[in-house]
């Protein structure tokens, strides 16, 4: 079931009325400043036929001061319909990407393109969206302004007046066909764009891993062959907005020299006066201007019409989650996995409990069923069959808001914000802050307490003591001594800027500051060196106590330190214990861990 039912043109209407008021102020505007222009040849035309009728000075001198009068007003509707206009332009651009971004993040899931397409949606193609809004003033302007000077031709000379509207009639139909092809290659044109943004970012993020594999080379060359398709399709997609511009311009050249021809022998034959005739060929040259923003008009709805479409089929993506629920779990609910399947990895369908009191272990003897298990509880989908419950409440009749504050999954490969140290961890505390209802008592240790003050003396600023605290068991404060400029060094988009281990650290202290009822952690630390891990998993177990942490691992660095371990066979029901018990019973648990 799709999300919405948002068409292209629903879409592009919807643009268009956000500032509504701007754009009637643009139109107005950008209306007086063209007629201004229109007039100007007609004040021209006066000026000189009362200079050959050789009437009284002071008439010349009025008329002089019409046309510097026009001038001003032509010159101040524009600058102020340009501003009304860029205004109309951004906030459409703005609500675009605001409409992909709440689907995107829609708790009911269903969109799975990836980031780099995503990001050429929310950018490129929300623009054309927001530069069509932005013009669309002037391309009104343009046709009422050409009406006007149609009917100022039809009062000086009925045959050139219905040359021009004829011709209009004629140029509008013949380049609303030809923007057709255009419409359909500028899809194609994003389409493959958004293809090369989405493997630019896969080599970047595995440019390590690829140069380990001594695979670079052949990452290099798919990454070419793909930028040059792209290349080639915006080529061809340029070159038929050129070839429809040029047609534009042929037929409004051909216009022009019609109505010229047509006003000369009017004038030689002595129907038009001499001031009339300047008068007539200024607005038939005028009118070019006009009648190339409505040729060019073709090329923009084209274009918006192609990135609606690709902004729409994201709008329109089937969510994965229908029901999103509205009841509340109680004050200690327990998390119950009864009867899940089919899951990756195993035979039989999955039970299984989480206390939230206590830090559990999961050791999967198939590394498919954690990932499949962590997806599901992060509730990214649903399982086919059996159900997931917090405190007896399956999870598609939970709040969704209420569960994420309840049920926090911070995944393997975690992604970080673009920002400082000190933001990545306080952002998330003080969203905890936020809701103190979510937040049961804490325990605070003394000697974990005295560990902190070091690293919360350099955190000053922090709006949330308890992230300093994060940072602790995280051993994030290492990372911040290492850094440029400490708490405030920018760690760069995704943490480029960071180390795997360090990314590793700071999205573990992220997950901690939001200070759920239930953590759910994978492999937090695998990039981190052997001492360093048996420190942070002795923090985190000191820091969580008293409240429920699920760890999916099979370090011995956190199962030693686990109050129980469960372990997840793939053909058989899960058996618990400790690390130590499991260890001495169980051999497929000991391949598991040692694997």
């Amino acid at each position: 079931m799709p999300a919405s039912s948002v068409s292209p043109q629903s879409l592009i209407r919807h643009t268009l009325a956000i500032r509504r008021t701007d754009l009637v102020l643009a139109t107005i505007l950008y209306g007086l400043h063209q007629l201004g222009e229109a007039l100007v040849p007609v004040i021209i035309g006066a000026t000189i036929g009362t200079a050959l009728a050789g009437a009284d000075p002071g008439a010349l001198l009025m008329w002089i001061g019409i046309l510097a009068a026009d001038f001003l007003l032509l010159s101040f509707s524009y600058r102020l319909g340009a501003r009304a206009s860029m205004r109309a332009k951004q906030h459409g651009e703005h609500s675009v990407r605001m409409m992909l971004s709440a689907r995107v993040l829609d708790p009911a899931g269903g969109v799975d393109q990836a980031p780099g397409d995503l990001l050429a949606r929310a950018d490129s193609d929300a623009g054309r969206i927001g530069a069509f809004a932005g013009m669309l003033a002037t391309c009104i302007a343009a046709a009422l302004v050409l009406i006007a000077s149609t009917i100022m031709l039809l009062i000086a000379s009925l045959p050139l007046g219905i040359v021009i509207m004829v011709g209009t009639v004629l140029l509008l139909v013949a380049l609303g066909l030809a923007s057709r092809p255009v419409q359909r290659r500028s899809r194609i044109e994003q389409d493959d764009r958004g293809r090369v943004i989405v493997l630019a970012e896969d080599l970047v993020r595995g440019l390590r891993v690829l140069r380990g594999l001594g695979a670079s080379g052949a990452g290099a060359r798919q990454y070419a062959e793909a930028s040059g398709q792209a290349l080639q399709t915006t080529l061809h997609a340029t070159a038929g907005a050129a070839t429809l511009t040029a047609v534009g311009a042929a037929l409004t050249g051909t216009y022009l020299a019609l109505i010229t021809v047509l006003g000369g022998s009017l004038a030689l034959s002595g129907a038009l006066s001499a001031g009339e005739l300047v008068a007539a060929l200024g607005l038939a040259r005028f009118v070019i201007g006009p009648m190339d923003t409505l040729a060019f008009t073709g090329t923009a709805i084209a274009r918006a019409r192609a990135s609606a479409e690709r902004v729409t089929a994201i709008l329109n993506s089937p969510i994965a989650r229908a029901d999103l629920g509205s009841e509340e779990a109680g004050s200690d609910p327990v998390l119950e996995v009864f009867r899940v399947g089919p899951l990756p990895g195993r035979t039989t369908p999955l039970s299984l409990r989480l206390d939230t009191q206590q830090l559990t272990g999961i050791v999967t003897e198939d590394p498919r069923t954690a990932q499949a298990l962590i997806a599901l509880l992060a509730r990214e989908g649903d399982p086919e069959s059996g159900s997931i419950r917090l405190g007896g409440t399956p999870f598609p009749d939970l709040d969704a808001r209420h569960l994420t504050r309840r049920v926090l999954v911070s995944p393997h490969d975690a992604a970080l914000f673009a920002g400082s140290l000190r933001a990545a961890l306080t952002e998330a505390a003080a969203a905890a802050a936020a809701d103190p209802a979510a937040r049961g008592p804490h325990t605070e240790p003394a000697a974990e307490r005295a560990a902190e003050t070091a690293t919360e003396a350099t955190m000053h600023d922090s709006p949330a003591t308890f992230a300093t605290r994060a940072a602790h068991a995280a051993h994030v404060e290492e990372v911040a001594e290492q850094a440029p400029t400490g708490w405030n060094s920018d760690i760069g988009e995704r943490g480029g800027a960071l180390s795997g281990g360090q990314r590793q650290r700071l999205a573990l202290a992220r997950a901690l500051a939001a200070d759920p009822d239930l953590l759910v952690l994978h492999d937090p630390t695998t990039a981190v060196d052997a001492a360093t891990e048996q420190t942070i998993a002795e923090r985190v177990a000191t820091l969580r106590a008293g409240r429920g942490t699920a760890v999916f691992t099979s370090s011995p660095a956190w199962l030693t330190r686990c109050d129980r371990v469960i372990f997840l066979p793939a053909d058989t029901a899960p058996t618990e214990g400790t690390h130590r018990s499991l260890g001495d019973s169980d051999t497929r648990y000991l391949e598991a861990v040692l694997r």
